[in-house]
């Protein structure tokens, strides 16, 4: 439940400054990704390898964001990261699954009706707390 929590108050105000300003604040999600492994180890039943791997996403993230020139920002993959080390490897793996799939579908729409050109740039967290919002209710009720 804790880790519920952390992840909405982690993924709230980094979907409102990504749409907003499109930056995210990588002291932010790095102090609130340690405070998540701190927090799983203490008082939630998650351990090491489902952390570690959960932050291994969002090392890939960043491994894709520097290979790419930043056509993912830095700060999703820090945000991958940072979600990883609250919810887990398991749990994020379908999250950004999802997260990619309805962005990708977003963004096709947008080019069909001609609001946007495949140029333009979607902030990524909010397809990304649709995604774990999903894996969450998913694992609620299994």
């Amino acid at each position: 439940m804790i880790s519920v929590v952390g992840s909405i108050l982690l993924l709230a105000p980094a979907v409102v400054m990504d749409v907003r300003k499109k930056r995210l604040p990588l002291v932010f999600l790095a102090v609130f990704g340690a405070a998540g492994i701190v927090v799983n180890l203490c008082f939630e039943n998650l351990k090491w390898p489902d952390i570690a791997a959960g932050v291994a996403v969002g090392g890939l993230f960043l491994l894709i964001s520097k290979i790419t020139r930043e056509q993912i920002a830095y700060g999703d993959g820090v945000l991958v990261g940072s979600l990883g080390a609250w919810i887990g490897g398991g749990l994020l793996s379908g999250a950004v699954l999802i997260g990619l799939l309805s962005g990708g579908a977003f963004g096709l729409f947008l080019i069909l009706i001609r609001k946007r050109s495949r140029k333009h740039r979607l902030p990524f967290a909010p397809f990304l707390s649709f995604g774990c919002g999903i894996m969450l209710i998913l694992n609620f009720f299994s």
